[in-house]
């Protein structure tokens, strides 16, 4: 609770240790919240701009590239106020536009379908966290245009949708 904003994900409260540990201290607020949420909302509209670029264009590196720092930002963003599952459907995306732009790979029809749903799914959800105070994140439909860009892509990679085991010391204590 953040100034009497209840963060929700599946009905279920999604805030980390370290929010929690904030909020506990007071030293997170809705102030902080609501710069999330504006800053946010530029970074769905540079979202939506780059893809429009891209779409009329999809040689555009530059444009790829902002695409790809844009939902960085959502991810890092996100997970410092507590959001930490939009914070990882976020990171999904930008993993997706890192392997392409490693492997220098072309912006397609399914690409520019993956962006888009994650646009308007991100929108979707800040709105709702704007307005309600909570959010129901389902990316199941997102979910799907990722695995069609997977698709596309040279088999022999993890999906990016398969989650990475926790690093050395990360693990969840065993119970006592």
């Amino acid at each position: 609770r953040a100034d009497g904003i209840t963060l929700r994900f599946g009905g279920v409260t999604a805030l980390s240790e370290e929010t929690q540990r904030l909020l506990a201290t007071e030293q997170l607020d809705g102030e902080l919240l609501a710069i999330y949420l504006a800053e946010a909302d530029e970074v769905i509209d540079a979202i939506g701009e780059n893809h429009a670029a891209l779409s009329g264009n999809p040689g555009d590196r530059e444009a790829l590239r902002n695409v790809r720092r844009a939902f960085h930002t959502l991810k890092g963003s996100g997970r410092m106020v507590g959001l930490v599952e939009l914070g990882d459907i976020a990171y999904e995306v930008e993993k997706i536009h890192n392997r392409l732009l490693d492997e220098d790979r072309p912006v397609t029809a399914a690409v520019l379908s993956m962006s888009a749903r994650a646009r308007d799914d991100f929108r979707h959800w800040v709105d709702g966290l704007s307005t309600q105070g909570r959010v129901q994140a389902d990316p199941s439909a997102l979910h799907a245009t990722i695995r069609a860009v997977e698709d596309e892509l040279p088999g022999g990679r993890e999906s990016v949708l398969t989650p990475t085991p926790p690093a050395p010391g990360d693990e969840p204590a065993a119970p006592a």
